[in-house]
């Protein structure tokens, strides 16, 4: 069985964020949404975000083109004040 999911830019965005935080690539990986990398699943949904992608560097959010609501500095600052 396969799923067609049509996301806009933003949406995109979004989600690459959250796989880049989840561990994908794994230099990306931010504690505590890498609790929730238990496979190969996390990366064979980036590459799909992804499809050009020659090498890891492509998989992650790219802050000059990409444009996700929250950047990844700002949610290290909102773990930071919750711990």
């Amino acid at each position: 069985m396969t799923y067609t999911l049509v996301l806009d830019k933003y949406e995109r965005d979004n989600l690459l964020l959250l796989l880049n935080l989840v561990g994908c690539p794994n230099t990306e990986a931010l504690t505590p949404f890498n609790l929730m990398n238990t496979g190969d699943w996390v990366c064979q949904i980036t590459r799909k975000l992804v499809p050009d992608a020659q090498t890891a560097q492509d998989l992650i959010v790219d802050v000059e083109k990409d444009n996700p609501n929250i950047s990844r500095a700002e949610i290290l600052k909102r773990l930071e004040f919750y711990h």
